[in-house]
Parts: C-alpha cells; sequence; structure tokens
C-alpha cells in the first residue's frame, strides 16, 4: 500500500472511532449537540436555519436534457462544510442534516419528477474498490433523499464506473477533466434504460464533465432522456 493511501485509510478510521467515542458537536458553530436525531448531531437547530437552499437550473446540453442544483459551493460555505465533511471526512450521517435542506426544495424536486415523467433514480457510482474503501457512497445517500421525496426507484447497478480515474476535484484545466472521464462509465443493464427517463444524481459538479459523461454512455444504450440533480455547483 502507498504511504498516502496508508494515511488516507488511518484519518478514515480515527474520523469514524471519533465519531462513535466523542461528545457530537456542530460542525458549524461548535456547541454540543445531541446524538438523537441524527440530523441535528452535526448540525445544531440554529444552523441547520442558516441553510438557505435556492432552486437552480444549470446548463449541460446536450447529454443531460436539464441539470439542477440547490447551492453554490463556494458562497454557501455551511453547505460546502456540510458536503466536505460527508465526501471527505466521512462522516455518513451527514446526510441526514443534508436532507433538511433537501425537504425545504421538496416541492421543486416532486416537480422535476413529475413533469419529465421520470422513471427512477441513478446515483453516479463509485468503482466498487473505493466503495470498499470509503464504506459508502455519498451519492448515494443523496439519491435515497431525492427518491424518497419523489416517490420513485433508486437503480444502483445500472450504471458502473472504472478505477484507476484521477479524482475530478484535484484536476483544475477543464480539457483534462473531460480527458480523465472520457469513458469512464459503462451501462451494465442496456435493456433497463432502454426507451427510459432517468435522474442522474452527485453530491457536487464543477465543469459537467463527469455527469456529462455518464449521461453519455446512457443514452447511448438507450435511454430517451436524462436529467442531473447535484446539490452544489462549483
Amino acid at each position: 500500500m502507498l504511504p498516502n493511501q496508508f494515511i488516507q485509510k488511518l484519518n478514515t478510521g480515527i474520523n469514524r472511532l471519533e465519531s462513535i467515542l466523542l461528545p457530537s458537536f456542530c460542525l458549524n458553530c461548535r456547541a454540543e449537540t445531541p446524538e438523537e436525531p441524527v440530523s441535528l448531531r452535526w448540525l445544531c437547530l440554529g444552523c441547520h436555519g442558516l441553510l438557505k437552499p435556492n432552486w437552480t437550473k444549470g446548463a449541460l446540453t446536450p447529454e443531460v436534457d436539464g441539470a439542477y442544483h440547490i447551492f453554490n459551493y463556494q458562497t454557501d460555505i455551511l453547505a460546502k462544510k456540510l458536503i466536505y465533511a460527508l465526501k471527505y471526512e466521512l462522516v455518513k450521517e451527514i446526510a441526514s442534516a443534508i436532507a433538511v435542506a433537501l425537504q425545504k426544495e421538496s416541492a421543486h424536486l416532486r416537480r422535476l419528477i413529475r413533469v419529465n415523467r421520470i422513471d427512477f433514480i441513478v446515483p453516479l457510482p463509485l468503482h466498487w474498490r473505493r466503495l470498499r474503501d470509503r464504506g459508502f457512497n455519498q451519492s448515494r445517500l443523496i439519491a435515497e433523499e431525492v427518491a424518497h421525496i419523489g416517490g420513485i426507484g433508486v437503480r444502483d447497478g445500472l450504471l458502473t464506473r472504472k478505477l484507476g480515474l484521477r479524482p475530478q476535484a484535484k484536476i483544475k484545466r477543464r480539457d483534462q477533466r473531460l480527458a480523465n472521464i472520457k469513458n469512464a462509465f459503462r451501462v451494465a443493464d442496456a435493456q433497463g434504460a432502454g426507451g427510459r427517463v432517468i435522474l442522474l444524481v452527485d453530491d457536487v459538479t464543477t465543469t459537467g464533465a463527469t455527469l456529462r459523461e455518464a449521461a453519455r454512455a446512457i443514452k447511448a444504450a438507450g435511454a430517451a432522456k436524462v436529467f442531473a440533480f447535484t446539490l452544489a455547483q462549483d
């Protein structure tokens, strides 16, 4: 195992142990919080009120027929803290706090699903080895809440991702992002995609290269339309 991989796994283990043994606290104001409900464990009630989701439509055409997000990753600092802790510090319970923000935009999410007659949700996948190391897929957690709000299902196995890609977040140039993610996804069940309207769900989009490539693969397998929802636009 490479030194940086060992350090990452060690830090992950420490974070998980701390979340079990140490008192919980608000990631924003650092006030102590209750263990239950989980939605208040890492974001206190007062700071929940500071989250101001704003339903926004982006542009990822032609691959994506409609893209939406509720936070700006650069200006919504509290949302950024939550997403960062979920994605990089692997604090899985933060998904419950994020679910509260999603509920604030539930009318928009239901309308998106109803008007476009979306059949099911596909979370952006991790490669199975990365999923094993992380313990969960943050996009799957977000997708579960969107599915609960919209009253539709989540299809995990439809889309798979190859290993060996550099993390998109570490690549700044748009052309390099496009090259890195090219042909990264494969549709495992083409019959399941045929003629369907699908909603892709991820945590953060920057250039949109990942969502576009995933949508391209799904449409190549026969999907009628592909929409996308992310928590934030960077």
